[in-house]
């Protein structure tokens, strides 16, 4: 194992990456958190720091790992691969994975995944994975993302973030950058809406991707710190860092012990749940909380008084 440091951003701010050693051929039932936790275990892990960790791991402990033998290609999948002149196989299960197409050059097919992401083949990828296999990205990357910062965080004796990993190319730029499919923990985007730049001025469009942050820089750092492993090897499964953003966005965060038993509400439109609204609480001393508040009127709500007082 290995780590860096960098500076941070603010003063006195020091951000550090831990690679974690490459973990053992993750296959489908694995018990992933538990591994994980171990390795982090070892590594130093303290409430506050964030795992990041790669989705192919993930996706192969909950099986979700494809043979493309088994696939029997339909028309639409034998119509895209004479047009990209991709495995007809191969096109199903992109297809499978899709929302929809959005765009097709020659063999580059642009998807939306069934989760919202705009990618590459809808995140279905062949490598590092046996032949004649591909790997899907999970099916709930932030319940996947639950399950592995519970582990974490009742090892640690405090909270801990996790963000599963993915690379993803971008729109009219050259290279591929991580990206986070799946955070627990804190929240990914931090908003900075009505907060002042340093000039004094209202900051009105400012969110700031904090998670995908934390996984550019874990990348950065395993490109750093993993050397000759990353270049004669597999790539680190999972990077351990500690990061102050982050930590504070950990500290403000609200994290569920033990199972989630939350039902999602679809008809968000209806009474009584439109009239439930989120805060965003930014305290005397600069620090930002979450709390919930109920509607009554046009420019009344009703919360609890620690939401107010602080």
């Amino acid at each position: 194992m290995s780590a860096r440091g960098v500076l941070g951003t603010a003063p006195g701010d020091e951000v550090h990456i831990m690679v974690l050693g490459t973990l053992p051929e993750v296959v489908a039932g694995d018990d992933l958190p538990a591994m994980l936790t171990d390795a982090a275990v070892d590594a130093g892990l303290v409430p506050g720091d964030v795992l990041a960790v790669a989705h192919k791991v993930v996706s192969k402990a909950e099986g979700r790992v494809v043979r493309l033998a088994d696939v029997v290609p339909g028309a639409a999948a034998r119509r895209l691969a004479d047009e990209t002149g991709k495995d007809p196989a191969l096109c199903e299960v992109i297809l499978g994975e899709s929302r929809k197409v959005v765009r097709r050059r020659r063999s580059l097919v642009v998807c939306e995944t069934h989760h919202g992401f705009i990618c590459a083949n809808a995140g279905v990828d062949a490598s590092n994975t046996p032949d004649g296999t591909v790997v899907l990205l999970p099916v709930d990357p932030d319940a996947s993302a639950r399950r592995i910062q519970h582990a974490l965080s009742q090892a640690a004796g405090g909270r801990v973030g996790v963000v599963i990993t993915d690379t993803h190319g971008r729109a009219l730029r050259r290279g591929l950058v991580n990206v986070a499919v799946g955070v627990a923990g804190f929240e990914p985007v931090m908003d900075h809406r009505g907060g002042r730049d340093r000039e004094g001025r209202m900051l009105v469009a400012t969110d700031q991707a904090l998670g995908d942050e934390i996984d550019v820089a874990g990348h950065d750092g395993e490109s750093a710190t993993a050397g000759a492993e990353a270049a004669d090897g597999p790539a680190p499964d999972a990077l351990l860092g500690s990061y102050p953003e982050a930590a504070r966005a950990l500290d403000a965060a609200e994290v569920i012990i033990g199972s989630d038993d939350r039902i999602r509400i679809g008809a968000t439109t209806n009474f009584p749940w439109r009239a439930i609204c989120a805060l965003r609480i930014t305290a005397a001393n600069g620090r930002r909380f979450i709390g919930t508040g109920w509607l009554i009127g046009p420019r009344t709500v009703i919360t609890a008084g620690h939401c107010v007082f602080m």
